[in-house]
């Protein structure tokens, strides 16, 4: 395997893993856990941004650990997130500077990782509607079943890969 499809299945993998981390990230709670003393009791509340509003919500005090271990998580997650779209970012412009790819095949790459969250129905459909010399190979049986990616198909099917 040389350097040029090591780079390409590698930005594969990065937009997948990217994907994932947003939808991980989408599903936890933003913001930190703020607490109030108001006339001898302890209130605690998260509070997060929403454009130049700071937004509170009351959260119960037995919850206060578990909403604190999932903001945690999310702020992982964030940093995880930020390496992932740097790496990206080193690909991109290492299969731009030699050609290998341009900016619209890199934007529809980008594009095309939601279709490996698809039904196997709809990811046949797919294949038949954009890929259709696709459909049938070893390949697009692959990605059908869950096995592989779109990205990989749609390189191969430019010889790429």
């Amino acid at each position: 395997m040389d350097i040029k499809e090591k780079k390409l299945l590698q930005l594969i993998d990065l937009y997948h893993n990217q994907e994932e981390i947003l939808e991980i990230i989408s599903t936890l709670p933003r913001g930190y856990i703020s607490v109030k003393h108001i006339s001898g009791h302890t209130y605690y509340y998260r509070q997060w941004r929403d454009g130049k509003r700071i937004i509170s919500k009351y959260v119960e005090g037995a919850f206060v650990p578990t909403v604190e271990a999932k903001i945690a998580l999310r702020k992982e997650h964030e940093a995880v997130l930020s390496n992932i779209k740097k790496d990206i970012k080193k690909v991109q412009r290492y299969l731009l500077s030699h050609e290998i790819l341009s900016i619209e095949q890199l934007m529809l790459m980008k594009n095309y990782v939601k279709y490996d969250f698809l039904s196997e129905e709809e990811k046949k459909e797919t294949l038949e509607r954009f890929l259709p010399d696709c459909v049938n190979t070893k390949l697009g049986k692959k990605f059908i079943a869950g096995e592989e990616s779109y990205n990989r198909v749609y390189l191969t099917s430019l010889g790429l890969l």
